[in-house]
């Protein structure tokens, strides 16, 4: 709205002074531009002057010469400036390989700054990430499933985690982080994390790492996992709460159209509380784990857990493994679970201690003569579904 009194020219006079504008001169055009409308020219911005590039900051995209100084100072120079338009980039220009050859810190930030990769990183220190941030990579051609996600991170040796978050609000998209070495986990997210996206985003251990873990949640609340892979050689491909000096709770996770590879997820209670996991949309290839472990040797129970439209393909142990399988000191493992339109290849949808409040909804195992498919069944006591479920 124009401020009152404001002298509002009629349009055709306008049009016709814009007219002369545009036969004059350069300097003389902007002039009379700024004296025929005064409103044009506010907030007019030089293009991407809200975009910073690391190499203007001394990054030289080149194995073997840390970039980590120059990244740093190019966010130090993001955080100083005004924020404009909701984000500040720092952008990493298409070149050779950006190499963090000495740990990488994201301070704590209260305006919303995003890196965006259009090359990839070398990682051979840790990169530690607090509040602020968005973290993005080139969209990748392959989509949800692909394990290696978009901009590739590649991880050196002996580098542990790869990716620490500390953080809330924070988003990775597009983004793949491979192979992690060693006995190195891939992505740790810990403290009290919250408001956590992951979307797209890939992690794969090499074949000899058997104890790293690709994403590893330590308590927080607020996580939206949306498409990529995580694929294991041993260890979970995805674990949560598994905390022996701390007693944290971890909730409100939802799993969106998913790979996992090697192994599976990992829901573990030593002393803190696990609860509401959705899961809707999982493919779990080369199967020789449960898709869903909970073990709960402390703590409370796990509590609120939804799988849909699950799947486990390929299995080659035998016997072939269940859908979830509980192992609980006490009584139960799980309250209130439900299970749709999924299915195993081995002889039983769970497995193991007690699961109270199950609910199965068109789901089944392929073990033949073993469970039939149920349209609809509801089951509440201590007894495993294996034991009540009728026989073909």
């Amino acid at each position: 709205m124009l401020p009152v009194g404001t002298n509002v020219r009629p349009a055709y006079e306008l049009e016709h002074l814009y007219s002369l504008a545009v036969g004059t001169g350069a300097m003389m055009k902007r002039l009379l531009l700024a004296l025929l409308f005064p409103f044009a020219l506010l907030g007019q911005i030089t293009p991407q002057s809200n975009w910073l590039n690391v190499k203007n900051y001394g990054a030289k995209a080149t194995l073997g010469i840390d970039d980590t100084p120059a990244i740093t100072a190019a966010i130090a120079a993001a955080l100083a400036r005004p924020q404009y338009r909701g984000e500040t980039v720092v952008y990493f220009p298409s070149a050779g390989y950006y190499d963090i050859r000495t740990p990488l810190v994201l301070p704590q930030s209260n305006k919303r700054i995003t890196l965006y990769f259009d090359s990839p990183l070398y990682i051979e220190a840790t990169v530690t990430i607090h509040s602020g941030y968005t973290l993005r990579g080139t969209e990748s051609s392959n989509g949800a499933f692909n394990p290696s996600g978009g901009t590739q991170l590649n991880v050196g040796h002996n580098v542990n985690p790869a990716i620490h978050i500390q953080a809330t609000g924070l988003t990775l998209e597009n983004i793949g982080v491979g192979y992690v070495h060693d006995q190195s986990d891939g992505i740790v997210i810990d403290g009290s994390s919250s408001s956590i996206k992951l979307k797209n985003v890939g992690v794969q251990t090499d074949s000899s790492n058997k104890k790293g873990i690709p994403l590893k949640i330590i308590g927080g609340f607020g996580y939206d996992i949306d498409g990529g892979g995580y694929v294991s050689s041993g260890a979970p491909a995805i674990q949560f709460n598994d905390d022996t000096k701390n007693c944290v709770s971890t909730g409100m996770v939802h799993i969106h159209n998913i790979f996992l590879g090697g192994n599976a997820i990992q829901l573990h209670n030593h002393c803190g509380a696990t609860n509401s996991i959705a899961i809707d949309g999982a493919l779990y290839e080369n199967s020789a784990h449960p898709f869903l472990t909970a073990i709960v040797d402390g703590g409370s129970p796990i509590m609120g857990v939804e799988l849909r439209n699950v799947h486990m393909a390929d299995s080659w142990t035998n016997p072939m493994p269940p859908l979830v399988d509980v192992h609980a000191q006490g009584t139960p493992g799980i309250k209130n679970m439900t299970i749709m339109n999924s299915s195993t290849d081995g002889p039983a949808l769970t497995t193991g201690d007690p699961i109270w409040g199950l609910e199965v909804w068109s789901s089944r195992d392929w073990g033949p003569g073993i469970i039939a498919q149920k349209d609809h069944f509801i089951y509440h006591g201590p007894s495993g579904i294996k034991d009540t479920m009728p026989r073909l």
